[in-house]
């Protein structure tokens, strides 16, 4: 059968949107941000040390090195792999700083589009909201430039509902158990996957509680169970692990815990917190300029609006809608519950893709209050409205792009001590690499943009001068003593 023009318009438009978030999330990859976050560069570190040391797959390792004298962050070692083989392929540097967060950032994109087209079967206009919403979210593009560890976790996520949604569609156990498989490990990746923890369970729950006795029901609780079953597969050996370790499992929870004592109660705690995500989402944005534009919302108004009524379609229509909600409010709520001085745009980012999704829900039942006859009249009027607020955030990533205070919030000056020393490399040939204090902020970052991935070179090292190390070098030493700026001398 023949696609009809109809459909074949659509799927341009798709293309287009894709195409569109695809260019964004491209734009000045090499040089904006300037340099690495330190955890870009110190989980960088990690990979390739649990690589070398063969680290057991089942566990976790330190995000901080020994050097630097504690540990606040474990990360799983089967994500450290991970990140080795991007790595690995991207060939170190800069391009390995991108290709951990680029690269999920696109995955993301594409998932959110398929969970969209999933959601809303046959309905191009919130299909095509959703995509727009997407892919011009200055939340998701901001985070995509260095948010590694959120933006794939949210990817994986975001793929498991899809398959969810698919999976209950369908009343496919098979599919149901793709999308455990996916869910369990997302939970492998950022903390804040544990939010979804509950979903599982509630979802088996909901389908014994139909009490449908049918062929279609028996299917119904097979495929809830299946995705249950999978999903607890992937999960336990990981839970054993921290039971083993509960330190490394709590050391960053205990930290920004809205129940410790430093947070002041915890009911003013989760008080104040909840003002801070509604101003975050509504009328402010995130003070910490890496997390975006400090003056623009995270969401613009318009889509926050849909959201709310995405929301309210969810609570009175059981249906995907239902699941999409589900989802956003058990990231919300987990970030609720990590108190700080303001909001944290980084920790809910995980709620966006389904926030933008029940934006998109939200829009297409507007539309349909109006009428089959005024409907066409209310689609031109919203998509107007969508394709403003899609502008207005794209041209908050572009503004938040071109920052001067990037270069220093990004590790500028260490990549361009990283550039200078580089290119001494390449004309001395091979050399040990100490730094001076005055020289660099933090040697680990330029360890990271040095080092090939795979290479065995030794760390770079930190020291006042060359009288100052405690072994004897066995090669020649590039001693860098101050700070190096683009073409200085080392």
């Amino acid at each position: 059968m023949r696609p009809s023009a109809r459909g074949v318009a659509v799927a341009a438009a798709l293309l287009a949107l894709l195409a569109l978030g695809a260019a964004l999330r491209l734009h000045r990859w090499r040089e904006a941000p300037p340099g690495p976050w330190i955890d870009e560069a110190l989980a960088l570190r990690a990979a390739r040390l649990a690589v070398a040391t063969d680290a057991p797959l089942v566990g976790t390792s330190p995000l901080q090195p020994p050097e630097a004298g504690f540990v606040n962050s474990w990360l799983t070692n089967l994500s450290l792999r991970g990140l080795f083989v991007l790595d690995r392929l991207a060939g170190g540097g800069i391009a390995s700083v991108r290709a951990m967060s680029i690269l999920p950032a696109l995955v993301l994109l594409a998932a959110l589009a398929g969970l969209a087209g999933e959601a809303v079967r046959g309905r191009p206009f919130p299909l095509l909201s959703a995509t727009l919403l997407g892919a011009t979210s200055s939340w998701l593009l901001v985070t995509g430039r260095w948010g590694w560890n959120a933006v794939a976790t949210s990817a994986v996520v975001v793929l498991a509902a899809w398959a969810a949604l698919a999976a209950a569609r369908r009343s496919s156990p098979p599919l149901a158990a793709v999308a455990g498989l996916l869910a369990g490990l997302s939970l492998w990746g950022y903390v804040a996957a544990w939010a979804l923890l509950p979903l599982p369970p509630l979802l088996l729950a909901s389908a014994l509680l139909r009490r449908d006795r049918s062929a279609e029901g028996r299917r119904r609780v097979r495929a809830a169970m299946a995705g249950l079953g999978a999903f607890l597969f992937l999960a336990a050996p990981l839970a054993a692990h921290y039971v083993r370790h509960p330190e490394r499992a709590l050391a960053r929870t205990r930290e920004l815990s809205a129940a410790r004592p430093s947070a002041g109660g915890l009911l003013p705690a989760l008080s104040r917190n909840a003002l801070a995500y509604a101003r975050l989402l509504t009328v402010g944005g995130d003070p910490n300029e890496r997390h975006g534009d400090p003056g623009h919302p995270v969401l613009p108004a318009a889509v926050v609006a849909f959201a709310l009524v995405g929301v309210a379609v969810s609570i009175r229509r059981p249906g995907p809608a239902r699941l999409v909600a589900a989802a956003a409010g058990l990231f919300l709520l987990a970030s609720l519950l990590a108190f700080e001085e303001a909001a944290n745009a980084y920790r809910a980012v995980h709620a966006a893709p389904f926030l933008l999704v029940l934006a998109a829900f939200g829009a297409d039942r507007l539309a349909d209050l109006s009428g089959p006859a005024r409907r066409p009249f209310s689609v031109a009027l919203l998509s107007l409205v969508l394709a403003a607020a899609a502008l207005g955030d794209a041209a908050a990533f572009l503004r938040w792009l071109s920052s001067p205070r990037l270069y220093g919030a990004f590790g500028g000056p260490e990549r361009d001590l990283a550039d200078a020393v580089a290119g001494e490399l390449s004309a001395r040939g091979p050399a040990d690499v100490v730094l001076a204090p005055a020289a660099v902020r933090n040697a680990f970052v330029v360890d990271a943009l040095l080092q090939p991935p795979g290479s065995g070179a030794p760390a770079v090292r930190q020291a006042a001068g060359l009288e100052a190390l405690r072994a004897v070098p066995v090669r020649d030493v590039l001693f860098a003593d101050g700070a190096a700026r683009p073409g200085a001398a080392v």
